[in-house]
């Protein structure tokens, strides 16, 4: 882990059928720590739609995403967004700790594993993975997906 890494953030709805406010849903991010936004990230402090899986071979739209240049480790980094349905309907907040990207990624490695942020009918997971092109930085990638019915803890042990 060296300076310059970069902590990736992606927020998207999986639009179950479930879920009635699946394609209404927005993120915003409202803070990060340690490091600096690259250009090309979406704007913080302001809800941006999240896209949903195209429908009868339409392309969907750019995920939002986030990239934080880091200053240090992948455990000195942080971002904190919220998912919300329409007029602000049941917010929830998610902070992402890098401090905990090295055991998800780990985890992931032997077996996919994610993270339940809300259950229910329009539920809300993370998953995290790695990704370091040879001769790049490292990119801790860390996905929110939201519009999820009933999401459930992969593997059931974790």
């Amino acid at each position: 882990m060296a300076q310059g890494d970069i902590f990736q953030l992606t927020a998207v709805s999986q639009d179950d059928r479930g879920c009635p406010i699946g394609a209404q849903l927005t993120g915003t991010v409202t803070a990060y720590s340690g490091g600096s936004l690259r250009s090309g990230s979406f704007p913080v402090n302001q809800p941006v739609p999240l896209p949903i899986p195209p429908r009868g071979g339409h392309k969907a739209p750019p995920s939002p995403t986030w990239f934080l240049v880091l200053d240090d480790s992948i455990e000195d980094a942080s971002f904190t967004i919220v998912i919300e349905g329409p007029g602000t309907n049941n917010p929830t907040t998610i902070t992402i700790d890098g401090a905990n990207m090295p055991k998800w990624v780990a985890q992931n490695q032997k077996e996919d594993t994610n993270q339940i942020y809300r259950a229910g009918q329009c539920g809300i997971f993370g998953f995290a993975q790695e990704n370091q092109p040879s001769d790049q930085p490292v990119y801790w990638i860390y996905t929110v997906t939201g519009g999820v019915f009933h999401p459930k803890v992969h593997p059931p042990s974790s």
